[in-house]
């Protein structure tokens, strides 16, 4: 996904969207090794990149649907 739109890339920010959500997408799955090399490549390009926290949350236990429903509450999604 990254190596198409290569300005995703190039945007420190937008990178660390995309590996959040990757993180997050394989925190789901279970993959906990992947979910955390996303995640530390999320939040060394943004130190503030949420979706990154939450993927860490759920690789601890916290359910990935329990996550999803309370964003979906507020009109967001990973």
């Amino acid at each position: 996904m990254l190596a198409h739109p290569p300005e995703i890339a190039r945007d420190r920010r937008g990178a660390a969207r995309v590996h959040g959500q990757l993180a997050f997408a394989e925190a789901a799955r279970g993959h906990r090794r992947d979910a955390l090399r996303w995640a530390g490549r999320a939040l060394r390009s943004n130190p503030l990149q949420w979706r990154a926290a939450l993927a860490l949350a759920v690789v601890c236990g916290l359910s990935p649907d329990r996550v999803l429903d309370v964003l979906h509450r507020f009109g967001r999604g990973v």
